[in-house]
């Protein structure tokens, strides 16, 4: 074989080396999204989120990944907690005093002189 058959069957092999590491990186990144999109579907917007795939692990995509990215976090900030619920109308609001007086235990009480004990009987029994 002459010198530049090998240099051209290297090439070939080397770039079918590059292809095939192309198509497995996309392969990954499709099944990510893939996940993203269930879990979108499923309207866990948060799950979906924390799911997109690294920036720094899938460069070739960013684009990609930053479109879903705030397309996600778009739908993500309009969610509202009363969507799907009505608010509590008819619901007191608590007020506290400001000038509440904390609650005492049993233990830490002043004597009473009007006590039913009375210490000096106590001691001289």
């Amino acid at each position: 074989m002459t010198k530049a058959g090998k240099e051209s069957r290297q090439q070939k092999e080397q770039e079918a080396t590059t292809q095939k590491e192309k198509d497995s990186k996309r392969k990954k990144f499709d099944e990510k999204m893939k996940k993203v999109e269930d879990l979108e579907k499923l309207k866990k917007i948060g799950e979906a989120i924390g799911q997109l795939p690294d920036l720094q692990q899938f460069p070739e995509f960013s684009e990609e990944i930053k479109k879903k990215s705030q397309q996600l976090r778009s739908q993500h900030g309009t969610l509202s907690l009363f969507e799907e619920h009505q608010p509590l109308q008819d619901a007191p609001l608590v007020q506290q005093d400001e000038e509440e007086e904390p609650e005492q235990d049993d233990y830490s009480r002043e004597e009473d002189p009007n006590d039913e004990f009375d210490n000096d009987e106590i001691d001289n029994q």
